[in-house]
């Protein structure tokens, strides 16, 4: 009877010594994977935002260039280069 009870407390303990493996597996996989995902929006977003700022940058410099010309005067240039920028968000 002892023996009986030795094996099912020993099994017992096997189990509960496999599902936390397995649990910790999990835990230490979702961790990684949110941490990947994580750098990657960011990467992404910072990627995104460097190719606006660069966008928004050549809009400005080519109204300045035709401000500098006389094509246009200073506020036009302003006010094509803002309504532009803005129509890109």
């Amino acid at each position: 009877m002892k023996l009986f009870k030795d094996m099912k407390s020993i099994k017992l303990k096997l189990l509960i010594s496999i599902l936390l493996i397995v649990l910790l597996s999990i835990i230490g996989i979702s961790l990684s994977s949110y941490s990947f995902m994580k750098e990657k929006l960011y990467e992404e977003k910072r990627s995104k935002l460097k190719e606006l700022v660069e966008s928004n940058l050549g809009i400005l410099e080519y109204y300045h260039k035709l401000e500098k010309q006389g094509s246009l005067s200073q506020k036009e240039a302003q006010a094509k280069s803002k309504e532009l920028i803005k129509s890109k968000l």
